[in-house]
This record gives C-alpha cells, structure tokens and sequence, in this order.
C-alpha cells in the first residue's frame, strides 16, 4: 500500500517532468512553426506521461486522505488539469503565442498550487 506521502512525491515529480516537456517544446518553436523532429515527438511523449502519472497520483493521493467526494478544490485542480493537457495542442497550433503559453502555463501552475496548499473551497 502506499502511503500519501509518496504519493505526492511522484505528483510532484511528474509535474516537473510535465513543465519540463512544455518548455522544452516552447522553446523549439522558431519564429511561427514548430520542429517536427525526433526532439519534439520525445517530448510530447513525456507531456502525456506525465499528465497519466500526474492524474493517476492525484487520485490516489486523494483516495490515500480519505476523500470520498470531491470538495471544490478539487473540480477546480481536475479544469487546470484538462487545460494543462491542452496547452500542447495551443503550442502546436498557434506558436506565435508562445510567450502568452508560457506565461499561461505558469499562471495555471500556480494557481493549482494555490488550491493544493489551502484548499480555499
């Protein structure tokens, strides 16, 4: 069984892994297209790892505290989730927004870690 701490080690760490990916690819766009090579396909392969381990982790974190259903932190951690799985296909499709991405992605970031840390609703 295990326990919620580690858990949360391994939501934190494929976070990091997310983030890394997503400005890796942000960083590959030059000018207004994106390289498709073998760099690109790699990390757009950890974007979505990531997000499978980061939902998976959650999850079980949560399961791990004891919540049965979910409070309104939650819903609102599940939305950044779905837009934070988006964003790959933002950066892809509009690479001349990517400083607006970048800022966005942290934003969001952010804003998770705000409803993780004091659960406001």
């Amino acid at each position: 069984m295990i326990s919620a701490d580690i858990y949360k080690v391994i939501h934190l760490s494929s976070l990091a892994f997310l983030l890394i990916a997503l400005a890796a690819l942000i960083g590959s766009i030059s000018g207004k297209s994106v390289k498709k090579d073998g760099v690109t396909k790699f990390f757009a392969a950890v974007h979505g790892l990531s997000l499978a381990i980061l939902l998976i982790s959650g999850f079980g974190m949560l399961a791990r505290l004891g919540y049965d259903n979910w409070p309104g932190w939650v819903i609102g951690k599940v939305l950044i989730f779905i837009a934070v799985a988006g964003i790959l296909g933002l950066i892809y499709r509009k690479p001349g927004l990517k400083f607006v991405i970048f800022f966005l992605l942290g934003s969001l970031v952010s804003l998770s870690a705000y409803l993780a840390v004091l659960k406001p609703f």
